[in-house]
C-alpha cells in the first residue's frame, strides 16, 4: 500500500478474507496500514462483505 499498489493488495487480501485468518472486515475498517484503501470501490465491496 505504501507505494501506491492498490489493486496488488485487494489481490491479496480477497482470497484471504475468505479463508480462517486473523485478517477480517472489521480488522481492515480499523487498521490504519489499510487507510489508503478507503474510498476504493474494491475495498469497500470486501469491507462489506460483498
Amino acid at each position: 500500500l505504501m507505494v501506491g499498489e492498490s489493486e496488488k493488495a485487494l489481490d491479496r487480501l480477497e482470497p484471504l478474507l475468505r479463508m480462517p485468518y486473523h485478517l477480517s472486515s472489521a480488522w481492515l475498517r480499523i487498521d490504519p496500514d489499510f487507510a489508503g484503501l478507503k474510498g476504493n470501490p474494491r475495498f469497500e465491496k470486501l469491507l462489506a462483505g460483498t
